[in-house]
């Protein structure tokens, strides 16, 4: 059963509401996409083919269909640890270049990374505690044996098992999300995580700093459950984190580090109309050897356009504001953390919704005395429903990590 959060405020607002539903009979003459779906309990349903987004589903049980390297695979967890002969097919397309999406609730990312052979999350066993810190990652997508992206889901209300429809509308969410697309182009040109699209996502020009580590298209999206139909999503949060380093330090021992992390809050028009009020981001150092030198933006009022962030050592970037919204930073220099919010300003003493697609890229740099380095980002949105003035929370949690072979 799904975890949700829930706070009821009293503010009443009234917009016109628009009907979504993402499951779709399959229609003849019309070219769709397609995903082929490993899943034993759908492929026996009577309709094991729908039209989900734009994408031909084929629940399937057949490990002999002959795949080719553009087709996009998912996987029902544990028909991935019950069955050899799907877990040998997941491996070697893996390793064919396919694009593999591993689904479950709360997936076991110790297990996975045993039968498939590759690291997923960067943590070690003894770092127990900063792996109950991180969300319980629902989909896993793989390339070309590296991890391409995350994704949690989480709900409105309470809830049963997450449906499998439910899994896979929100994978076909994370297939199209340009920062993830930018990240598939980078596994395909190269089997490094930071291949053509760490271009488009410069740090700066400064001669001396290097990215090393990066994770595009982390996800997490909220849902309203609707019993026997199509549940509906109601917002998500896309979160991309870059983490540069010196190159050739001249004191190993004070070597600097900066992380940029890209992240969205997108609100969608369900049965009734939400929107994001608040949206908080969070950058906390994980080492006692790391010490917090700078980070930005800093507070802005009502700001529209785009937003300039200066980090120490000449590291610089900008960022485009999707409407005008205020920021709030909140530098707390003895714990390393440094939290954004990010909301618009009260009318008549009523919180307003941010824009539906509302973006802050916020950073931080530090020095750091060991060989391992890194920060942990958690976010966290409030999205209310407007006609009856509910509100929800939802969040996501990554590390990243850095740390010499």
């Amino acid at each position: 059963m799904k975890k949700f959060k829930v706070l009821i405020s009293t503010i009443v607002l009234s917009l016109l509401c628009s009907t979504v539903s993402f499951a779709q009979p399959i229609e003849s003459g019309v070219e769709n996409k397609k995903l082929m779906v490993f899943d034993s309990k759908k492929a026996n349903e009577k309709a094991n083919k729908k039209l989900i987004k734009g994408y031909q589903i084929n629940y399937t049980t057949n490990t002999k269909n002959d795949i080719g390297k553009s087709s996009d695979i998912a996987i029902n967890i544990n028909d991935l640890f019950n069955e050899k002969s799907v877990l040998n097919k997941a491996i070697r397309l893996m390793k064919q270049g396919n694009i593999i999406f591993i689904y479950g609730e709360d997936l076991d990312i110790d297990s996975l990374e045993e039968a498939l052979g590759i690291e997923i999350d960067g943590l070690e066993e003894s770092e127990y505690e900063l792996k109950q810190k991180e969300t319980k990652w629902d989909i896993i997508g793989i390339m070309n044996g590296q991890v391409c992206n995350f994704g949690n889901i989480q709900y409105t209300e309470e809830s049963g098992d997450i449906k499998v429809d439910t899994f896979i509308n929100d994978i076909i969410s994370i297939r199209e999300s340009e920062s993830i697309k930018n990240n598939m182009l980078a596994h395909q040109a190269s089997d490094s995580m930071l291949a053509p699209s760490e271009k488009m996502y410069s740090l700066s020009s400064a001669s001396d700093i290097e990215e090393v580590k990066s994770y595009y298209g982390l996800t997490s999206s909220i849902y309203l459950p609707s019993g026997t139909g199509s549940d509906k999503e109601v917002a998500r949060i896309v979160s991309d984190l870059i983490l540069s380093k010196e190159k050739n330090p001249q004191d190993p021992t004070n070597t600097k580090f900066a992380l940029k992390n890209n992240a969205q809050v997108l609100s969608y028009q369900t049965l009734n109309p939400y929107g994001t009020t608040e949206f908080n981001t969070t950058h906390k150092l994980m080492y006692s050897s790391d010490e917090l030198q700078g980070w930005g933006p800093g507070n802005i009022a009502e700001t529209s356009g785009t937003i300039t962030v200066g980090l120490p050592w000449g590291i610089n970037y900008a960022f485009t504001s999707t409407g005008e919204y205020s920021i709030k930073t909140s530098p707390l220099l003895q714990e390393d953390q440094v939290k954004w919010k990010v909301w618009e300003p009260s009318v008549f003493g009523v919180g307003q919704p941010l824009d539906s697609n509302a973006t802050i890229s916020p950073g931080i740099a530090w020095t750091s005395d060991g060989s391992t380095s890194g920060a942990l980002v958690t976010h966290e949105a409030t999205v209310r429903e407007l006609l009856t003035s509910k509100e929800f929370t939802f969040d996501l949690n990554k590390s990243i990590k850095y740390f010499e072979n």
